[in-house]
Order: C-alpha cells, then sequence, then structure tokens
C-alpha cells in the first residue's frame, strides 16, 4: 500500500510540475543559454536553463529531470521534455513530442511520431499522430500497437490483444468524442 501511495503520489507531482512549464522547473547555474550540449538534472537546480534545447546528451541522476527539446541522447527516472528527436529512456518518460525513440515503464506523450517501447504507453493525440507503441498496454486514439492489450477507441474493435490499428482521426471526429 505504501508503494502505491507513494508511485501516486510521484505522478500527481510530475504533472503538476510538466503542467506549469519548464519555466517553472527549478533555478540553473548557467542561465540564458538558447542551447547546450550537456544538460545535469538534479531538480531542482540544472546545470543549464531547462528552457534551453539539448544537442547531445540530457541526464538527471535525481528523481526528476527535464529540458525544452533534446536532439540526442536523454535519460534519468522521470525525465520531462517538450520535444524528444533522439532516444530517451528512463522509468517515466514524458512529454508533448516524441520524434524519436522513447523507452521507459510509462511512456506518456502528447504526439508519438516515433516509436515508444515500455510496459505501459500512453498518447494523448488529439489530432496528432501516432506511428508506434510496443508493450505490455498501450493506449492511443490512432496507429500501429503492438503489445498485450491494446486500446484505440478509434478503431474497428477498440480492445485488442497482440495488435492495433486505426488511421489518423480527423479533428471533427475527435471534437466529437
Amino acid at each position: 500500500m505504501k508503494k502505491l501511495i507513494v508511485i501516486l503520489f510521484s505522478l500527481f507531482f510530475v504533472s503538476s510540475i510538466y503542467a506549469h512549464g519548464v519555466e517553472w522547473f527549478g533555478t540553473s547555474i548557467i542561465k540564458d543559454n538558447k542551447w547546450t550540449p550537456l544538460q545535469i538534472s538534479l531538480w531542482p537546480v540544472h546545470l543549464c536553463d531547462p528552457a534551453s534545447n539539448v544537442y547531445g546528451i540530457a541526464v538527471s541522476p535525481g528523481l526528476v529531470g527535464g529540458v525544452k527539446s533534446v536532439y540526442g541522447i536523454s535519460c534519468g527516472i522521470i525525465f520531462l521534455q517538450d520535444e524528444n528527436n533522439g532516444l530517451t529512456a528512463g522509468i517515466f518518460p514524458a512529454g508533448t513530442k516524441n520524434n524519436g525513440l522513447s523507452v521507459g515503464a510509462v511512456n506518456t506523450w502528447k504526439h508519438n511520431n516515433g516509436v515508444c517501447v515500455g510496459a505501459a504507453n500512453f498518447i494523448d493525440d488529439p489530432p496528432g499522430g501516432n506511428m508506434l507503441q510496443i508493450g505490455v498496454f498501450n493506449y492511443a486514439k490512432n496507429g500501429l500497437q503492438i503489445g498485450l492489450l491494446n486500446y484505440n477507441p478509434n478503431a474497428l474493435i477498440p480492445w485488442m490483444p497482440i495488435f492495433n490499428w486505426s488511421a489518423q482521426s480527423s479533428p471533427e471526429k475527435t471534437q466529437k468524442k
């Protein structure tokens, strides 16, 4: 029971941080940089401004890390970013747009133009895209899903084991639901 409470509190804490945007995400040692080749985050302290882009490596040896966009490799226990354009790995990678490979226990993205591999993948994509999810449980409103249990409300059969697919939903169809 204690583990469940800690997990739920952690997810609430992380979503609260992300809802306020990267500007609220803590303080940085090097300020006012538009990009950096290296970002090290030990929340609430970051090497560089969390609103900067990373063209290289972003790591978070602590609980939470985050940046604006990553063009390279990012990893951490909980790693939040607006955009992933490479590889992101962790227990809970999350953000706005995944254009690369996201590997984690739980992947949560608004749009997935890449590949999500994990135990659970959640894509909230109205009317964005979902290219591919591979996991035990997958949720998205379109795209290709491969896993033990897949849910896609726009598919011919919404709940499917092993495989599920639907084309990208139109904005009109998304607004009616």
